[in-house]
């Protein structure tokens, strides 16, 4: 307990605020800019006031900044759900940590989150050179750890470039001896097609959803076959050559792509058909529109 409550030195806060500077820049290419800023104005902040000063954030300060940080996602995406938005309120909520992080117990549960923070930015791009600088990152992060752990008394103490280039070389080892583990699970672990699992596509078209479609997309609309919405008729249905629902027309194409016109009033000579009524039960699945079709 003693150890753990233990009070960080300057190495061990540099390894520390490395991390999470680290965990926060994965994310760098869909963060807002205003957030951006905020957030290595807290990290930088937090470095000074612990390496210079030798203290930590006030509550006069932590606490606007907790308040500003909700406020500024809000205030960008119109709420503090879903993929984008998620992840830019725990990276403000991370670099927030730093502030008061005094103790061992307070850097491990940091770099704890870090690495949360840096597995949430396999959600936006899982190309190989991103995952190989993510996998950088994560030996930044076991290294962190490595230096957090208490010494042997006995033990020779390194001092300045050595130390940290033991750390960071034991991080590397570390995570180079987790890869076989990582096989593993990636080879026999099922990867289960549900929402518990993973994320809708936010951009993704699907056949009869988007309110938009460039002709290069047409190849995502011809390889998904989910349903858009199931039917339940009273009664008999008709003939599947009259099965046909309206849902969004595209009607104007700008060069690249077609979209859907604003206004929705039909012109004054449009002439309606009318035909046999049928009551029917239409259920939509979720599809994050404001349509029925």
């Amino acid at each position: 307990m003693k150890q753990a409550r233990a009070a960080l030195d300057d190495r061990q806060f540099a390894f520390v605020a490395a991390s999470v500077a680290a965990a926060v820049f994965a994310h760098i290419s869909h963060l807002p800019i205003a957030l951006a800023i905020l957030i290595a104005a807290i990290v930088l902040a937090a470095w000074i006031l612990r390496t210079r000063r030798g203290i930590v954030a006030p509550a006069w300060i932590k606490l606007p900044l907790i308040a500003l940080l909700p406020a500024l996602v809000i205030l960008y995406y119109g709420n503090v759900f879903g993929r984008e938005p998620g992840s830019a309120f725990v990276c403000g909520m991370l670099a927030l940590k730093l502030l008061e992080t005094t103790t061992r117990r307070d850097a491990r549960a940091a770099v704890c989150f870090a690495s949360f923070v840096l597995m949430s930015a396999l959600l936006f791009d899982k190309s190989l050179a991103f995952t190989l600088l993510l996998l950088g990152i994560a030996a930044l992060l076991l290294a962190t750890l490595r230096e957090l752990e208490p010494h042997a008394p006995a033990a020779p103490t390194l001092a300045g470039r050595a130390a940290v280039l033991l750390s960071l070389r034991q991080g590397g080892l570390a995570l180079l001896a987790a890869a076989p583990l990582a096989l593993c699970a990636f080879v026999f672990f099922p990867r289960l097609e549900s929402p518990l699992w993973r994320l809708p596509g936010d951009d993704i078209a699907h056949t009869g959803l988007s309110d938009s479609m460039t002709p290069g997309s047409i190849q995502t609309l011809l390889v998904d076959d989910s349903p858009a919405f199931r039917v339940v008729f009273d009664g008999s249905p008709p003939a599947h050559s009259r099965l046909y629902w309206r849902g969004p027309v595209l009607t104007d194409f700008d060069g690249t792509t077609w979209t859907r016109r604003e206004t929705t009033a039909l012109p004054a000579n449009t002439q309606l058909q009318s035909g046999d009524a049928l009551s029917y039960e239409v259920t939509l699945e979720p599809n994050d529109k404001p349509w029925l079709f």
